[in-house]
């Protein structure tokens, strides 16, 4: 199993907000778009993917080719003229719009993003940059600040989660963010965040995009779960991954059909318990008595 870098190489230039990013694992940027960024992408998705805003729905799932690309494109071609300013020593990946219309369906459960990067050297960065305001009815993104650092973890839809036994209690210490559009939430990889569905008649549009140092690549994890033993298996790919990648929905439990295998790794996982929050983050001031006594128990 790997152990987290003692050392990560910054990508922000502003050390406060690097500084936040390591110990929080997620930092905030304002204003990174202005108006006119916020209404031509704004414009773009609503002009061509608008049909296909049911529920919960990233743009990188489409089944198309072309549409992918060209939402990669539009959004990395405006927030890179940005990023130089906030950033350095990076490499910009992949942008996709990520959309919730009306509806309980537009939840997004609790998770941590999918493997992407070998973590024992680099951090990978989402940047989710919201298209309108966002509060408490539209969807927020909720984060438990300090979780990227709770234990390593290898993610894909082949291994379970570390805190699927515990989810209801976890969520209560999730900690919601409200931005404005076009203000920026850089968060690692591996931060725990959820997001509550969307109530308002509005869409809530934001874009995503992933951002490591610029020696990084793309490597991803898959666990054969005939086998008894733990061993996940490393894919190396290319930097036109989210182009060529298709499994986000379709075959996702099954062995990646791109990449290059490098190898394998045992894996020992690892489950947030009660006991293990309440360590490191005191008792929820959101749990019931119910509640605390149910898990006072639990976590004993």
């Amino acid at each position: 199993m790997f152990k987290f870098p003692e050392f990560i190489d910054p990508f922000l230039k502003d050390p406060i907000r690097q500084e936040e990013l390591e110990k929080n694992g997620f930092t905030i940027i304002p204003n990174f778009l202005d108006k006119k960024d916020i209404s031509e992408l704004t414009a773009f998705y609503t002009s061509n993917f608008i049909k296909d805003s049911q529920g919960f729905s990233p743009s990188i799932h489409y089944m198309n080719k072309e549409e992918r690309q060209a939402s990669n494109e539009i959004i990395s071609n405006t927030i890179s003229q940005k990023l130089d300013s906030h950033f350095f020593d990076y490499k910009l990946y992949s942008s996709n719009f990520i959309v919730k219309s009306y509806g309980k369906e537009s939840e997004k459960d609790l998770h941590q993003d999918m493997t992407l990067l070998d973590e024992s050297k680099y951090m990978g960065i989402n940047l989710w940059i919201p298209l309108c305001d966002i509060n408490e009815n539209n969807g927020a993104l909720y984060i438990l600040p300090g979780s990227h650092r709770i234990v390593p973890t290898f993610r894909a839809n082949t291994i379970d989660p570390i805190f699927y036994k515990y989810q209801n209690f976890i969520l209560k210490y999730l900690k919601p963010i409200y931005v404005n559009a076009g203000d920026l939430i850089a968060f690692d990889h591996s931060t725990l965040h959820y997001s509550p569905p969307n109530l308002t008649q509005q869409l809530r549009i934001a874009s995503t995009s992933l951002l490591s140092h610029k020696n990084s690549k793309i490597t991803t994890c898959y666990l054969d779960k005939s086998k008894k033993e733990n061993s996940i298996e490393i894919f190396e790919h290319t930097d036109n991954f989210f182009e060529e990648y298709t499994q986000f929905e379709d075959g996702k439990y099954e062995r990646p059909r791109i990449g290059k295998s490098i190898g394998f790794t045992n894996y020992t996982p690892t489950n947030i318990t009660p006991r293990l929050l309440i360590k490191k983050y005191g008792k929820s001031k959101n749990l019931s008595l119910l509640e605390k006594l149910k898990y006072l128990l639990i976590s004993k």
